[in-house]
């Protein structure tokens, strides 16, 4: 919402989304890899940056890089 969009249904429309889709995303359902590198386009996110934050809370020698 902090982009200026009132609602999801919006933001889905005005990116070519299909509206019930994006809400289960946003809802936590599943999702394929290219529904999230589709959204991580469209918010300007990198695949390696959107894992990083999982990266960050990992400890000792498990830690993605």
């Amino acid at each position: 919402m902090e982009k200026g969009y009132t609602s999801a249904e919006i933001f889905a429309y005005e990116h070519g989304l299909n509206r019930v889709s994006y809400w289960r995303m946003e809802k936590g359902c599943n999702l394929t890899l290219v529904s999230l590198l589709r959204i991580l386009d469209i918010h300007g996110i990198s695949l390696e940056t959107f894992f990083s934050d999982f990266a960050s809370e990992e400890s000792g020698d498990n830690a993605i890089v």
